[in-house]
């Protein structure tokens, strides 16, 4: 089937930059556009509140843009990777000093 839903929100990349370069002030300005049909759905009128469907969509371009400042280049996020590496070597540790005291 196809999808039948009213637009309620268009983000458009201004610029070009990679990490955190958005967050540079120069010209020309780099970031991201968020606007809002001028005609809203019936479905869609609500006064300026977390409910409000223009505020979810403005919160939710907030974070997809701090998490993009870390995703690389292959669109995976590597920020305390090694830090998960660690985790899982103690986890192993730990299950094999488990282990060993349990068969004595």
């Amino acid at each position: 089937g196809t999808l039948q839903s009213t637009t309620f929100a268009v983000a458009k990349r201004a610029g070009h930059w990679q990490g955190s370069e958005w967050r540079d002030c120069k010209i020309p300005a780099k970031g991201w556009n968020i606007s809002f049909p001028a005609q809203k759905g019936a479905n869609l009128v609500s006064m300026s509140t977390v409910q409000d469907l223009q505020v979810a969509a403005a919160a939710v371009l907030t974070l997809l843009a701090y998490r993009e400042e870390n995703v690389a280049s292959d669109g995976f996020e590597h920020s305390g990777q090694g830090a998960l590496y660690w985790s899982l070597f103690k986890t192993v540790i730990w299950g094999a000093s488990c282990s060993s005291l349990l068969r004595q």
